[in-house]
């Protein structure tokens, strides 16, 4: 069986079910609870936070997924976004909902959280809040895990955070 970034990468199934579940709050709030065991509204408020960031801000949104985190842009804004993930499929259907947002500024790039291929503290925002899953340390807290220590790397502020704006 391949591993799980293997499959992420790889899987049409289980990228689009993923995608289409965090689209609707209601469908990822109980998939949270009973999956995760996680509270998912704070990842909705935080998304919506996205537009208050100021213009010239440089964000890495990774793993992107299709998009989730779309929401919370505005098509006005000027920020320097790139957007990241290990899955060609949801790549595709991140630039799909971009466009239906019409929001035309947005870098996307494959890229796997354990290997950015981006310059050390380039970002003033990492947002991530799937990378946990793919890359599990060994001590069981995600904030060690290689997909946080390379998003702190290329973070300006040597932090990073689920769409919390850098102090």
């Amino acid at each position: 069986m391949p591993d799980l970034r293997e499959r992420w990468r790889t899987s049409f199934i289980e990228a689009t079910t993923y995608d289409w579940a965090v689209e609707h709050e209601h469908v990822a709030g109980v998939l949270g609870r009973l999956v995760w065991g996680t509270e998912t509204s704070a990842f909705y408020r935080d998304i919506a936070r996205l537009s208050e960031l100021p213009a010239g801000t440089s964000v890495l949104d990774i793993p992107c997924g299709g998009g989730v985190a779309f929401r919370g842009l505005q098509p006005a804004q000027e920020l320097h976004y790139v957007a990241a993930d290990l899955s060609p499929v949801m790549l595709g259907r991140a630039r799909a909902q971009a466009d239906r947002r019409g929001i035309h500024w947005i870098e996307f790039t494959e890229a796997d959280v354990e290997g950015l291929p981006f310059e050390d503290r380039g970002f003033d925002l990492v947002a991530t809040y799937r990378a946990s899953l793919l890359s599990r340390p060994a001590s069981g807290d995600p904030r060690d895990g290689a997909g946080a220590q390379a998003g702190r790397r290329v973070a300006r502020h040597r932090r990073c955070q689920a769409c919390r704006h850098p102090s």
